[in-house]
């Protein structure tokens, strides 16, 4: 059982870092991609192409803004947590006593996760895929199944953690 426990610690260590890794990877994509992906010139139409996008054009530009805001901040407190997230999993695995929220909030960020995956793989259906994006949205949805797998693994890891030192406390 001891055995066990240390590989669960060394493991839980090593998920921590790798949500971390995937939240910086997060925050660095984008600029990554406004720097290097060449943006192509496109003529307005009349309509747009997909159907939200003219949900979104017919917003004032209060609400727009609004919108942008409240998905920014989403966003960010998304990022957070899954700091939080892999940091505690660090702490937790070199023995500082951690609560038991961090484990909750794997949970559901894998959860948000998996929908989110979901979502995209539909709308890639729904929408279809010209040639030329079809290499971005694979390396896309491996990176974020990578990233799913990660936490679900540091989830699934922390509470086999857990388990494993009340039996040895106890």
């Amino acid at each position: 059982m001891d055995k066990e426990a240390r590989r669960c610690r060394s493991n839980l260590s090593i998920l921590g870092s790798g949500v971390i890794v995937f939240t910086v990877w997060d925050l660095i994509k984008p600029i990554l991609l406004w720097l290097f992906v060449p943006q192509t010139e496109s003529v307005a139409s009349a309509e747009p192409e997909i159907p939200e996008a003219a949900f979104l054009m017919r917003l004032s530009r209060e609400t727009l803004a609004a919108v942008v805001i409240g998905l920014l901040m989403l966003w960010f407190l998304t990022v957070i947590l899954r700091l939080r997230i892999g940091s505690a999993a660090k702490a937790e695995a070199a023995g500082k006593r951690k609560g038991g929220a961090y484990v909750i909030f794997a949970f559901v960020l894998l959860a948000l996760q998996v929908f989110g995956m979901l979502l995209t793989v539909v709308n890639l259906f729904r929408f279809g895929l010209t040639s030329q994006s079809f290499m971005e949205a694979a390396a896309s949805l491996l990176v974020e199944a990578g990233s799913m797998t990660v936490t679900g693994e540091l989830a699934l890891t922390a509470t086999k953690f857990r388990k494993l030192r009340r039996q040895q406390a106890g």
